[in-house]
């Protein structure tokens, strides 16, 4: 999402929400003395502010993963909300009283300990309202012989808190739900919302010459963890990360650069890559087998990877996947001797090229 658009869309959510519902919330917001057009003021910047952020911290995630984040994240706000909303109901009841006694107009602010005279006078009259004390003592100019001064001020702050968080986890339970509702590709960078499948980009800046190049789709990811885990445990360094990549960057050349420093490259077959959809593991399989013409006939570099019941003979696998090179491993559990294997070509190739271990 260009920064421009995030600006939008988080002005967008803070005029719809104190647009939409500013007359109910100045209607609950603290009562005059806690200073209500402070709190709108702060909520309004400060929800604008997290708004913003959030959409630049998040604005080069992928759109399916952002998607499950925002509704989660709405439900979440949704239960801060209510809790923080009765929360400052129940605050409102106990630190705020109705004033004058006869005919009460407005709310006004107590405080929280009274003072020695005001808890006598209180102790006398236990039948008297909060109202009617504060009338006995002099009215609203008086209140700081009802109650101590730091007890008022504590109250205010308390109420102007409350009253900030519940706007705030509203106004994100609101943004989040938009956001998962009506999140669009176009929403996010150029060259990935355009793309078919932006979780998939797996060309790292950072891969080290001699790494074990792991190719697979993302739905494969739980499988593939295995037997990344497993190598790894062996001492084979694996390129697994599929968020290397940032928007911008000339993809094409990482990608193919890191194939071509691979010790070995590791295309994990299965029945979500029998697909006609334009798939990002089809370019690394294909920088892959451009890479494997340069090898000598003795020197091993596609290792393919079955982890289901996919026939070798499928449409779409090429033909340099052939059976006999494959490694059957169900479910993506690694054999003992499939890790053994690939540890010692590791090992060969680092050797071969000097790199050590």
């Amino acid at each position: 999402m260009k920064t421009k658009n995030i600006l939008a869309k988080g002005i967008q959510v803070v005029i719809f929400l104190f647009a939409g519902f500013g007359n109910f919330l100045l209607n609950v917001a603290p009562p005059v003395e806690g200073d209500p057009s402070f709190a709108v003021a702060v909520s309004s910047i400060l929800t604008l502010f997290a708004l913003l952020f959030i959409s630049a911290t998040t604005k080069n995630y992928n759109q399916k993963f952002l998607k499950k984040i925002w509704l989660g994240a709405s439900l979440l706000f949704f239960v801060t909300a209510l809790i923080s909303s009765i929360i400052y109901k129940d605050n409102l009841n106990t630190l705020t009283f109705s004033y004058p006694p006869e005919n009460p107009l407005a709310q006004h602010i107590a405080g929280t300990v009274f003072t020695p005279v005001a808890e006598k006078y209180r102790q006398e009259n236990p039948q008297k309202t909060l109202a009617e004390t504060v009338a006995a003592f002099g009215g609203l100019s008086s209140l700081e012989r009802v109650w101590t001064r730091d007890s008022i001020v504590h109250a205010k702050k308390v109420l102007t808190v409350n009253y900030i968080l519940v706007v705030l986890s509203v106004a994100f339970m609101l943004f989040s739900l938009t956001e998962g509702v009506l999140v669009s590709p176009k929403d996010y960078p150029e060259g990935l919302a355009s793309s078919p499948k932006p979780e998939e980009v797996t060309a790292s800046t950072y891969l080290r010459p001699g790494t074990v190049f792991l190719s697979y789709a993302s739905e494969d990811r739980p499988a593939v963890q295995s037997i990344k885990e497993a190598l790894e445990a062996a001492g084979v360094e694996v390129f697994f990360d599929k968020t290397a990549l940032q928007a911008g960057e000339n993809w094409d050349a990482k990608l193919k650069r890191s194939i071509s420093e691979s010790s070995l490259f590791i295309p994990v077959i299965s029945k979500n890559t029998i697909t006609r959809e334009r798939r990002y593991f089809r370019l690394e399989w294909n920088s892959a087998i451009e890479e494997a013409k340069k090898a000598s006939l003795s020197q091993s570099f596609i290792i393919p990877v079955v982890i289901d019941k996919t026939s070798p003979n499928e449409e779409g696998l090429p033909e340099e996947f052939s059976s006999p090179q494959w490694e059957v491993l169900p479910g993506g559990q690694p054999s003992a001797a499939f890790v053994e294997r690939i540890k010692q070509l590791y090992r060969d190739y680092l050797k071969l090229k000097g790199l050590g271990q």
